[in-house]
């Protein structure tokens, strides 16, 4: 809220104050400028609602029965859901023996050196090694992060940053490769993506 009261001090100073010919035009592009951003503001509130009231709306128009197929995402998210579960567990508890084992103590203390001179804290080591292996893994350390220094820390931020930003990049290209066989076996060709 101060901001808008110091666009809006910003917009009545410009517009009060006596201006000369040559500065007039900057005067002009500063209250399209301030008026474009109240405006994007105003705007801003209602994207959520008006991209979950166009999409159900376009589906009616298209003649999709949208009651069935949000029934049908809902009973595939279940079952995803389901699937990922016992992956997540396991990697919780793999997480837990590491640590309690003391072999994250000592791979902290090994690159201890290298990660002060990259400026990362010790503590986000299990993001950055588990991120570019295993999705599931990388969100089982968010949590127990989260858990661990609680959810408004500066490490959580981070973590949850990389977690939202990087992609696991040693098992991404099998599924591709999988979807590649497969249309070598029928005989058809897939185009990637």
């Amino acid at each position: 809220m101060g901001s808008d009261r110091s666009l809006v001090g910003f917009y009545r100073s410009i517009s009060s104050a006596k201006h000369s010919p040559i500065y007039w035009p900057r005067a002009l592009a500063f209250r399209l400028l301030a008026g474009l951003i109240l405006a994007l503001k105003a705007l801003s509130h209602l994207a959520v609602p008006l991209v979950l009231t166009f999409f159900p709306l376009y589906a009616f128009g298209q003649g999709v029965s949208i009651y069935s197929e949000f029934i049908e995402g809902a009973k595939e998210g279940f079952q995803t859901a389901l699937r990922i579960i016992p992956y997540l567990v396991a990697m919780l508890v793999a997480i837990a023996v590491f640590r309690e084992s003391g072999a994250l103590d000592f791979l902290k203390l090994l690159l201890g050196p290298v990660l002060a001179l990259l400026q990362i804290p010790n503590e986000m080591l299990p993001m950055v090694l588990m991120r570019p292996l295993s999705g599931s893994g990388s969100l089982a350390v968010l949590s127990d992060m989260i858990k661990q220094f609680g959810p408004d820390s500066l490490l959580t931020y981070t973590a949850a940053t990389i977690y939202g930003s990087a992609e696991t990049t040693f098992l991404r290209h099998r599924p591709f490769i999988s979807v590649q066989s497969g249309s070598l076996a029928s005989g058809t060709r897939s185009s990637p993506g």
